[in-house]
């Protein structure tokens, strides 16, 4: 386990670096969306959530934990969601779509109202855009901001026929730093910026 961190997060630093070259390779493209990503950055708290899967599948049965399935208090027209290209994680899903033990299931990043001392809730359909072959997510994602900043993901990843796996994990983060939600197969990292 503590190896397997370890190799995580030396993996994601070298991610930030291939993204930033991934960045600069498109810059044309990333320029105007970046520019449109940031006027709607400007009033609003960034989030990137990638998902993961690390090592190799279980057989079925299903995972009978519950994810929470709460109805959403932050629907799709109150999010701007960013392109891929300009998400810090972008590297780090480069990294994770080379390796044979890990794989990219899905990523994505968006912008939300941020009112002091609130609780939002969104559906992870609305934000996260699936890698193909990975199979379904559905879940949600909850959000408090008060003293603090935490965030409560339940995650249902459906890669195959007969198997579901639930990750389902709550944390405090803090701002630009990267989170990591660990499950025995797939694993997430949580990125939250703060409103420019």
């Amino acid at each position: 386990m503590k190896n397997r961190r370890q190799f995580l997060q030396q993996s994601l630093a070298l991610g930030g670096l291939a993204g930033a070259g991934l960045l600069a390779a498109s810059a044309t493209q990333a320029q105007s969306q970046s520019q449109s990503a940031a006027s709607a950055a400007a009033g609003g708290l960034v989030m990137e959530l990638l998902l993961f899967r690390q090592g190799t599948l279980p057989s079925p049965p299903v995972d009978e934990r519950n994810v929470s399935m709460p109805t959403p208090t932050l629907v799709r027209e109150q999010l701007a969601t960013l392109p891929q290209a300009s998400l810090q994680l972008a590297g780090s899903a480069a990294v994770l779509r080379k390796r044979p033990d890990f794989g990219l299931v899905a990523l994505g990043g968006w912008v939300m109202p941020v009112p002091s001392n609130a609780t939002g809730t969104i559906a992870l359909g609305d934000v996260l855009a699936t890698a193909p072959g990975a199979g379904q997510v559905s879940g949600s994602l909850v959000f408090t901001r008060g003293t603090y900043l935490t965030v409560g993901l339940d995650a249902l990843w459906v890669p195959k026929d007969g198997l579901q796996l639930v990750l389902s994990e709550k944390r405090r983060v803090k701002f630009n730093e990267r989170h990591y939600f660990d499950h025995e197969s797939f694993g997430a990292i949580v990125l939250v910026r703060a409103p420019a």
